[in-house]
């Protein structure tokens, strides 16, 4: 079916090279061609939607979807290379019955958007097309800058379809336009861990070209710009979107906010075993944190997750020191300094990056509480042996 409908496509085209397919505009006459907005889904790889091309040709009777966010579970080494942001991703056309069938099954909502286009521009919009997915399909993908929606609007901004207009909106950032839709669907969680994992590429701020990254902006901006350009013909619900509640009240901002104030209550407590054992737990924690943030930025190929700041402190080595708390004095006091100066650090560098928010705020608040326990464990300990500062550091003898 796929290789009639190209057939069709060549044999009515005025000409074809080796690397180039022309549509001719008579071709286009009778092609009616519009955006597809599916709805943020309940899956993790589905939160942030999709989008997609529609393309009608009523001179052969067919009906295609070209779906730029395609890939193959059969590619060598797939595990490794979609956990190492190495994943190649492909255009792949499907019949728009087919697709329809699919997003029901989801319980997905699906919009369209008939864009009003003279012969002139459709027939460089197929083209453009037709030529990708024929000679050049494939490409790495990449969240922020090289997905399936910028490389629709790649294709209809090089068919000078249109020219890009910011609207108005409180998405500043790529972070903010990451973390607004998990939030949106009450994934506080997968929020929390997302915000950590950025770095301050994601903080870079959205212009009129990059604003458009994810599927629901794409379809914002696209309204905003056709008040003066009128490139869209019509604007319909194929499938009705689901209606979201969003709790306003951030869980892990609650949990985070009870442990602060049950750190800062155990502090007050002198000699309290409990803040022993939930200091070693919570400093784990960030040690964990600390190396999925090395990971994701020197390991993996993930550009959103360079030069990340929150490694300053989710610092991997924390768990080195704790461990050798054991057997040295001193290294209470080490770890004590490390926690100071890397949150200090943070606190520099989030606010020039914008790279921090009262999940960000707190955690730092509580390493300074877990930093001041084991500055204070270390003068406690210093008292109790009265020895000179070069032989605290030999192993305690109980």
């Amino acid at each position: 079916m796929k290789q009639t409908f190209f057939c069709l496509l060549v044999w009515f085209s005025l000409n074809v090279n080796a690397q180039h397919v022309y549509i001719s505009p008579t071709y286009c006459q009778k092609t009616t061609i519009s955006i597809l907005y599916f709805q943020e889904g309940s899956e993790i790889y589905t939160t942030w939607g999709h989008t997609a091309l529609r393309v009608i040709d009523s001179n052969n009777n067919t009906d295609y979807v070209y779906n730029f966010g395609t890939f193959s579970f059969e590619q060598p080494n797939f595990v490794s290379k979609f956990a190492m942001g190495d994943l190649d991703y492909y255009v792949s056309i499907a019949t728009y019955k087919d697709y329809l069938n699919f997003t029901k099954t989801e319980n997905r909502g699906l919009s369209e958007i008939v864009l009003n286009l003279d012969t002139i521009k459709k027939s460089n919009l197929l083209t453009n097309l037709i030529t990708t997915y024929t000679y050049n399909p494939h490409y790495k993908y990449d969240f922020l800058y090289d997905n399936c929606v910028t490389r629709v609007n790649q294709i209809l901004h090089q068919a000078n379809v249109y020219q890009f207009v910011l609207p108005i909106t409180k998405i500043a950032s790529y972070r903010d336009a990451i973390l607004y839709y998990p939030i949106s669907q009450n994934k506080h969680a997968l929020a929390f861990g997302i915000n950590i994992l950025l770095g301050a590429k994601a903080d870079v701020k959205l212009t009129d070209s990059t604003y458009n990254f994810l599927p629901y902006l794409y379809h914002n901006q696209l309204f905003n710009m056709n008040i003066n350009e009128n490139f869209i013909l019509q604007e319909h619900t194929v499938l009705p979107f689901n209606i979201l509640h969003r709790l306003y009240i951030d869980p892990i901002v609650f949990i985070l906010l009870f442990l602060t104030i049950w750190i800062l209550y155990l502090l007050s407590v002198k000699r309290n075993r409990t803040l022993f054992i939930l200091s070693k737990i919570i400093i784990f924690f960030y040690s964990f944190i600390g190396l999925f943030i090395v990971f994701f930025w020197f390991v993996f190929n993930h550009k959103a997750c360079d030069n990340n700041y929150n490694i300053l402190w989710g610092n991997p080595l924390y768990i080195i020191l704790m461990l050798l708390t054991k057997k040295y004095n001193v290294a209470w006091k080490i770890l004590a300094n490390t926690m100071f100066i890397g949150c200090l650090l943070f606190f520099i560098f989030a606010i020039d990056f914008k790279q921090y928010n009262l999940q960000l705020w707190l955690l730092n608040i509580i390493q300074l509480f877990i930093g001041f326990y084991y500055w204070r464990s270390y003068k406690i300990l210093k008292r109790k042996f009265k020895i000179p500062e070069f032989i605290q550091q030999r192993t305690l003898k109980k």
